[in-house]
């Protein structure tokens, strides 16, 4: 082949190695076009399609949705080794499920305040100087600072 030859389609896809409908293909798309002898330029069809194919592999365009298929295929691979990962987590204990989590904080966080709770009634027995305004004074501060911690947590939740 001269630098500045003509092939028949045929030749072409002989030359590239492929099928002849699949230079049929290209040139339905407009990848690659026939002179006015009906043949294909060299070599610049061969540069046309090089160029066509590399943005193809580089994942910038395509036709017929070619890249958008490979950058589909990319999304669904991601989205399977994500979920893979998490199953590994899961499987070694590394997982912390966000609904349990919360179940088991909300146990403890109502088990913490049960037991502040109580502390004003228990220390009559240890402490019997204290006075029922010194009891209550000290109800009414524990009480204030559940409430303020109360608050916080449902600033927090509203945030996220």
């Amino acid at each position: 082949m001269t630098a500045n030859s003509e092939l028949s389609q045929a030749a072409f896809a002989r030359h590239l190695g492929v099928a002849a409908p699949t230079v049929s293909r290209y040139l339905k798309i407009g990848i690659i076009a026939l002179n006015e002898h009906g043949k294909l330029p060299m070599p610049g069809s061969l540069h046309a399609l090089i160029a066509h194919l590399s943005e193809v592999a580089a994942g910038r365009g395509g036709s017929e949705g070619v890249a958008d298929l490979s950058l589909e295929r990319a999304r669904l691979a991601k989205a399977q080794c994500e979920g893979q990962q998490l199953k590994n987590q899961i499987a070694k204990g590394e997982y912390l499920s966000r609904t349990k989590l919360q179940h088991d904080l909300d146990l403890i966080m109502v088990s913490f305040r049960n037991r502040l709770l109580a502390i004003p009634s228990e220390l009559p027995c240890e402490l019997p100087h204290l006075t029922r305004y010194d009891l209550d004074a000290l109800d009414r501060h524990i009480r204030d600072a559940l409430t303020q911690l109360a608050d916080q947590a449902d600033a927090m939740e509203k945030a996220s």
